[in-house]
């Protein structure tokens, strides 16, 4: 579910947080796997079975890429109250399916989601109980004066937090960015730091 925070009722700019199931599987396969993508380079080797199969970096990437095109799109759908296309919502979610690459490894990819997904699940829910993005109201309104900057050139910047063994952040456009962190480990101003990084990294092509 994409979460939005305002800084107060006078002002719509806004930033969205979401914690999507089918982009983390992406991080998931690396972590389980092994391969190492930059940024997401920074965990330790695995079982290596779809490398095996042709599984490389370039071929990972283009997939990633497509799955971070369709959940763009689709909050894209959401932000406007469109109905998103059936095909839109089936793939933003299930992101094995926008894989292209080798087939052999487009098989081992279902089979791993089902494996993934109810764990996944059980991942959003505990984020969901701990909420350990939103901190006490005067540490959020100080943080929203840090934001200010932002207002000017990231119209309504969007964050998705994935699951990663180090904090890591990468940009996606000059309106999205992806946060890689342990999420047992984050807290409101941890996250609050990685949040003004993301921004910043947004920001690069936009004019700051």
């Amino acid at each position: 579910m994409l979460r939005r925070f305002w800084q107060h009722q006078q002002s719509d700019w806004h930033y969205s947080i979401d914690n999507p199931i089918g982009l983390n599987f992406c991080l998931w396969v690396l972590q389980t796997d092994g391969l190492r993508v930059p940024p997401f380079d920074r965990h330790p080797d695995g079982d290596g079975t779809l490398r095996a199969e042709g599984m490389d970096e370039h071929s990972w990437k283009v997939w990633w890429d497509e799955v971070l095109h369709r959940h763009l799109e689709f909050h894209n759908f959401v932000q406007s109250r469109r109905r998103p296309t059936g095909d839109l919502v089936h793939s933003h979610y299930l992101s094995y399916v926008c894989w292209e690459g080798d087939p052999e490894v487009a098989l081992l990819l279902e089979e791993m989601w089902n494996d993934y997904e109810p764990e996944a699940n059980k991942w959003k829910k505990r984020i969901a109980e701990r909420r350990p993005y939103v901190g006490r109201p005067a540490e959020e309104r100080r943080f929203w004066r840090q934001l200010e900057p932002f207002r000017k050139v990231l119209p309504a910047p969007r964050i998705y937090v994935v699951e990663y063994p180090e904090a890591v952040i990468a940009r996606v456009s000059s309106s999205a960015a992806v946060i890689g962190a342990p999420q047992n480990a984050i807290d409101p101003q941890s996250f609050r730091d990685l949040t003004f990084r993301a921004m910043q990294a947004m920001a690069g092509d936009a004019g700051t």
